[in-house]
């Protein structure tokens, strides 16, 4: 039997990072989880170590992925943040991502994957974004993971040996490891967290709004199977998403149906900008039903982020 790769996940102790350490380890993959800031191995992670990165420091980053076969790039700077800093955005998400690139080629590193998002496409994801006519979405989330996607795909065209791929996420959905993680601005998880906190759901945003949901193990189950491909793919941008869209008043009805389930009552439900009920009608809502498959495991992410609100939130 051949030993499974040992696997660098930057961002380790994030929403994302957090729970594909997880599933790998459970798959016996030895993980190192990344972190700019000095930390102990949590207790979720159950083979594996923390490493300490010093991303201003070249040698530091090819030493480090020295240690193992595969890297996972899952840091970076949250929407949010980019918003309020373009320059940091630009200088994480892109200039330090083609810093780890080299470290990785500096290494023999042979599998890397970047987690990007779908916002480099779509400005309809992001709230309150300048974009221009021809669809490219100019907020810095965007353009920064643009830049880092660019350093990925370049260093992995030159012809040599690193073969990077960027995955670029659609909305996520699922509990992080740790209740510390920043994702608690993420609709579903926003919800969830006021349903178990308040008994209710306040939505802030335009309920007719159609995003595109993933659930957090479709995720991890394709992460685990490009590391251990055998035919990695080279220089490609894949798109995890289910390929249909729900609107927000969908889903966070799915998510209040969800709760009753669990707790026995429906949340209230505020949309607090759109009070005229007539624009809550569902078939206003022009959008496409996610697949059985996929809804199932959404369904089921969102039943355990609920578990895990009421442990963590109550």
């Amino acid at each position: 039997m051949n030993k499974l790769p040992r696997v660098l996940i930057t961002g380790g102790f994030g929403y994302i990072g957090g729970r594909v350490a997880q599933y790998l380890t459970k798959l016996g993959h030895h993980v190192i989880l990344g972190s700019r800031n000095k930390r102990k191995k949590p207790n979720w992670l159950d083979d594996g170590e923390v490493c300490q990165i010093n991303w201003d420091s070249e040698d530091s980053l090819i030493e480090l992925c020295s240690k193992v076969d595969v890297v996972i790039h899952a840091a970076g700077i949250n929407a949010q943040d980019c918003a309020k800093n373009p320059v940091l955005a630009l200088d994480f998400n892109g200039v330090t991502t083609a810093r780890l690139v080299k470290a990785c080629q500096r290494s023999c590193i042979s599998k890397f994957l970047y987690f990007s998002t779908t916002h480099v496409n779509s400005s309809q994801l992001i709230d309150k974004v300048n974009h221009n006519p021809n669809g490219l979405n100019l907020h810095p989330y965007a353009t920064s993971h643009l830049a880092g996607e660019h350093a990925v795909l370049y260093s992995s065209g030159e012809g040599g040996d690193f073969s990077g791929t960027v995955l670029r996420l659609s909305n996520i959905i699922g509990a992080p490891v740790s209740p510390d993680a920043n994702c608690w601005m993420l609709l579903v998880n926003d919800l969830c967290r006021q349903a178990v906190q308040n008994s209710k759901m306040v939505i802030k945003g335009n309920p007719k709004d159609l995003r595109d949901f993933v659930s957090m193990s479709t995720l991890c189950k394709v992460s685990a199977n490009l590391i251990n491909s055998l035919e990695f793919p080279k220089n490609k941008i894949l798109d995890i998403k289910s390929g249909n869209q729900m609107s927000v008043y969908e889903m966070t009805n799915l998510a209040a149906k969800c709760f009753n389930d669990n707790f026995g009552f429906m949340p209230d439900i505020i949309f607090q900008k759109y009070l005229n009920k007539n624009i809550l009608k569902p078939n206003s809502m022009k959008s496409k039903t996610v697949a059985n498959d996929e809804l199932i495991l959404i369904k089921d992410e969102i039943n355990k982020l609920l578990e895990f609100c009421d442990l963590n939130f109550r």
